[in-house]
């Protein structure tokens, strides 16, 4: 409501002046005349002003150049105010002195509202533009001076083509740089933009009349200079009045623009933040709950180990030493050779189960010979200790290198994988291959069980602190990789690992690696 009767007012205080300045005109033209000119020179001299304190601030530099350009357009409206007829300061003038002035500031006026957006998104050489126009303001009114224009205005005759065509081209240029303004919004607070259009709307308005007139002081000279009166205070309300009321929405419409995207950025990132600190969270579970199954797996190869310790090995040596005590308390010697020969199987069985110890907790050839010659001893041994035929393919494996962590893990995987094939698929058939793809090692395991329900699978292994499947996803996870098993009940199971070979993977030097 505040703002609709303040546009009443100000539309009723524009009424009166133009009422006032057509009172004037009854009393005499060139007093209408002088009011109309020396308001323009002074809203454009105001735009100049604001324009020029304010260049250091300005992003959007459209302000300082349309400001330079109006102070010299003020320049060239003051001397045609001074060049009128009948004002006297030129001794000997007609009216075309002033018409010519006229057509001097009305196509500098129209040249710089067409070349100021182009200095939206630039910065304005101010020694360059005011050297610039001032050379053009110069050779203009050295050109009228000297007489080197046509004549724009014959007395008793009226307006010359030259004039007329003139006035069309500054129409065309004032279009033109509407246009221009309008592809530009985006750049300019929309109530500045409304009002800029419409003051340059009103300024080739007003050349119209002035294609018309036969006498300086006929009405459509006054119409021509009240529509003109109505475009310089359509500029004052665009930039004088909002840059003083609202210097925001004209010089710093860009900062703010900047402020507000900046704001959304933080915003932005403030959410970004959250999600990965939330993600973190998730990870930070995720290695929490890794890292106590790693001890539990610790914990159950200890006991494994320690229940072999104790069953098998502990067993032997027990044995062995109530076989030597026999020996001790023979008294023939045919007895104690006798006794003696007796103890080799015992000695030969405990050895052989400290090797399988040994190659449980890990295998020497693992280290000396690499992955592949591994698998195939531990499938030699697995065979001969289940009866479970295990085909070993390691053929797409030449030439390949692992780290040691990676080699370990798929050792461990493929061992695990044996393993759980004979103690709960029932399989007859077991085939490991070992092969290269890109920059990864594949290790495939198959049997031909009575396979399982995978999910099912996994979630008891959670629930009841599992080992065998997490522990084989946990190590390929550990180093980057990935492991998948498929299987179904009756249909076999096939687990496939793939660990990138690492930085020391790639092709082999043609050393093995217990020697050259």
């Amino acid at each position: 409501m505040r703002a609709a009767t303040g546009v009443l007012l100000q539309a009723l205080g524009l009424f009166l002046v133009l009422g006032g300045l057509y009172l004037a005109r009854l009393r005499s033209y060139l007093l209408f005349h002088s009011l109309v000119e020396i308001f323009t020179v002074i809203v454009a001299c105001a735009i100049f002003l604001l324009a020029w304190n304010a260049r250091r601030y300005l992003e959007n530099q459209y302000l300082l150049f349309v400001g330079i350009a109006y102070a010299f357009t003020g320049m060239v409206d003051l001397t045609h105010t001074l060049a009128y007829r009948g004002m006297g300061v030129f001794p000997g003038a007609g009216a075309d002195l002033a018409t010519q002035l006229w057509l001097l500031g009305r196509l500098v006026q129209g040249v710089s509202l067409l070349a100021a957006p182009a200095f939206i998104r630039r910065p304005v050489p101010v020694g360059g533009v005011v050297a610039g126009y001032a050379g053009l303001v110069g050779l203009g009114l050295l050109a009228i001076h000297q007489g080197i224009l046509p004549p724009a205005f014959v007395e008793g005759e009226g307006l010359t083509p030259f004039k007329q065509w003139s006035e069309i081209v500054v129409v065309g240029l004032l279009a033109a740089a509407a246009i221009l303004l309008l592809r530009a919004r985006r750049a300019f607070d929309p109530a500045v933009l409304r009002l800029m259009v419409a003051s340059i709307a009103a300024t080739a308005l007003s050349e119209l009349p002035f294609l018309l007139y036969t006498d300086p002081y006929a009405h459509w000279n006054l119409l021509g200079h009240s529509i003109r009166l109505v475009a310089y205070y359509l500029a004052y309300k665009a930039l004088v009045e909002t840059g003083l009321r609202r210097p925001y929405d004209l010089l710093f419409r860009e900062l703010k623009a900047s402020e507000a995207a900046l704001r959304e950025a933080r915003d932005a990132l403030e959410r970004r933040v959250k999600e990965r600190t939330a993600e973190l969270e998730q990870v930070n579970l995720a290695l929490r709950g890794l890292s106590a199954r790693s001890m539990r797996m610790r914990e159950a190869e200890a006991r494994r180990i320690a229940r072999e310790l104790h069953d098998e090995v502990g067993q032997s040596l027990t044995s062995l030493l109530l076989q030597l005590k026999a020996v001790e308390s023979a008294g023939e010697l045919e007895t104690m050779r006798s006794r003696a020969e007796g103890l080799r199987p015992l000695v030969a069985k405990t050895l052989t189960e400290v090797r399988n110890l040994i190659r449980d907790i890990r295998p020497g050839s693992l280290d000396e010979l690499g992955l592949a010659v591994a698998l195939e001893r531990y499938a030699q041994g697995f065979t001969a200790a289940t009866g479970i035929a295990v085909d070993v393919c390691t053929a797409g494996f030449a030439g390949a290198t692992l780290a040691p962590e990676a080699e370990t893990a798929l050792f461990r995987i493929g061992q695990e994988a044996l393993t759980n094939a004979a103690r709960h698929a029932q399989a007859r058939v077991l085939s490991v291959t070992l092969s290269r793809r890109g920059p990864s090692a594949i290790l495939v395991v198959e049997d031909d069980g009575h396979g399982f329900d995978v999910a099912a699978a996994r979630g008891a292994g959670r629930e009841q602190g599992g080992l065998g499947l997490l522990g084989m996803e946990e190590r390929a996870a550990l180093l980057g990789g990935r492991l998948t098993v498929e299987s179904r009940p009756g249909g076999g199971t096939t687990v496939v690992a793939e660990i990138p070979l690492g930085p020391t993977g790639g092709e082999d030097d043609g050393h093995s690696r217990a020697g050259g």
